[in-house]
């Protein structure tokens, strides 16, 4: 991680994630541009970069906008513009599966245009935020207080979710801006709490409770409440031992208590991936095994193997 962008992880609360082990080992983010075919110095590179920046652990692979619902990760950030049309909106919403949050870049053309690949209403718009001490010297602060203001360029639009900083210092020297860089840092941010999610609970968050969890954590950067500038604002990290995750997780077995301790997590993680579902509303950690119920299994690990080498 470059160290010019300490003082920004310090800010976001990240730097108390990874100090606890918090770095975005557990799971799986896809980008939607193809950044190891890129060069170094090209936008899919920085964009990469700056996601390891916040979740440096993280495996990243490359899957296309529209084909993130069919992937397995279960965060994805897309820092490139483009027209979806109300046919594909429709789709692309019915097809998202809950464990995926997808976060895409609001664009960088103030009030005239806005990304309109945010337009899905499970697709999570990011709008871009400075961070501005009083003195600033090389995109580092030297005195004074930080303050966040909402950058003049970030596109404006009701399908704008939330914001993240912008301007991190990447390899290929300098910074790397617009709403193509907080698109990742926001996604960074994500995959950490998924990364405690799957720790502690087995599974990470469905999109709708990522949604919430970043909107409680959210300080407001413009209007009070949602505006269409930085929606509801920019998140902060809380210290990881104040986040109960389980207030956000929708799914808990009727017979949890049931579930020995140091299988827990392995059962929920199980049924998020769809490989064992239990019956209903319940998982009856103590009925035997069918041969049929064994198959069953071994062929959904198959496909969900073959799924992710894709």
């Amino acid at each position: 991680m470059n160290s010019k962008n300490n003082w920004i992880r310090d800010y976001l609360g990240v730097t108390a994630w990874h100090e606890v082990g918090y770095d975005g080992s557990h799971g799986l983010t896809a980008s939607g541009e193809d950044f190891e075919a890129a060069r170094p110095s090209g936008h899919a590179a920085k964009s990469w970069e700056v996601f390891r920046e916040i979740a440096p652990a993280r495996k990243v692979i490359f899957v296309k906008y529209r084909d993130g619902v069919k992937c397995a990760a279960d965060t994805m950030f897309v820092s490139l513009s483009g027209p979806i049309g109300a046919a594909d909106r429709a789709t692309l919403d019915d097809a998202m599966p809950d464990r995926l949050t997808m976060f895409v870049s609001a664009g960088n053309e103030g009030d005239e245009k806005a990304n309109q690949y945010m337009y899905p209403q499970k697709v999570y718009g990011v709008a871009a935020v400075k961070l501005l001490a009083d003195v600033m010297v090389d995109n580092q602060p030297v005195r004074g207080e930080i303050h966040p203001m909402a950058a003049s360029y970030s596109s404006t639009s009701r399908h704008v979710d939330f914001a993240a900083p912008t301007d991190l210092c990447v390899s290929t020297g300098g910074t790397f801006g617009g709403t193509s860089c907080a698109c990742p840092v926001l996604a960074g941010m994500a995959a950490l709490i998924n990364d405690k999610a799957i720790a502690d609970c087995g599974r990470p968050l469905t999109h709708e409770a990522m949604y919430r969890l970043l909107k409680d954590i959210s300080v407001d950067i413009e209007a009070e409440g949602k505006d269409n500038k930085t929606g509801w604002g920019m998140p902060i990290l809380p210290p990881p031992d104040k986040l109960d995750l389980r207030r956000y997780i929708d799914m808990t077995y009727k017979d949890d208590d049931k579930i020995a301790a140091y299988h827990k997590a392995d059962v929920y993680r199980a049924a998020e991936l769809g490989l064992m579902l239990g019956d209903g509303d319940s998982f009856e950690p103590d009925k035997p095994l069918t041969r049929q119920q064994a198959a069953s299994i071994a062929v959904r690990l198959y496909d969900r193997l073959k799924e992710a080498a894709k």
